[in-house]
């Protein structure tokens, strides 16, 4: 039986104690079982590393790093990018995204999803095209 895995890992950087005290409040205080099985993570004085072996919600993930950028800095972002891979050679079973966070929206793509939307376009290019056929 193969087994899928969501893999990734990126960084958090945490300028002030007020933003690490913050942070470790949402993932260690009262309602940390929000996050628990989201993702897994490394705290430290100065970052935080979010990171994934096999499983984790990047949705979780991005609307907490969104709520961390509202309070503590509005006019920057923060990105992400994931993979999805397969312990055996499966068709379809491997991929990735990325995500772009801001204090106002979220971004994403996947891989999957990309390829789809330019291979329908280059198609209808090619077969638009005059000539060679």
């Amino acid at each position: 039986m193969a087994n899928n895995c969501l893999l990734f890992a990126e960084s958090l950087p945490l300028k002030t104690k007020e933003e690490k005290k913050w942070i470790k409040e949402k993932l260690e205080g009262k309602n940390k079982k929000k996050y628990i099985g989201s993702f897994d993570y490394d705290l430290s004085d100065d970052e935080v590393v979010f990171y994934s072996e096999g499983d984790g919600d990047l949705e979780v993930l991005t609307k907490l790093v969104q709520k961390f950028l509202r309070k503590f800095r509005s006019k920057e972002v923060w990105s992400i990018q994931w993979s999805w891979t397969c312990s055996s050679p499966r068709v379809k079973n491997f991929g990735g995204g990325a995500a772009v966070v801001s204090a106002k929206k979220i971004e994403q793509l996947e891989t999957n999803l990309w390829v789809k939307e330019v291979s329908k376009k280059m198609l209808a290019e090619a077969q638009n095209a005059k000539g060679h056929d």
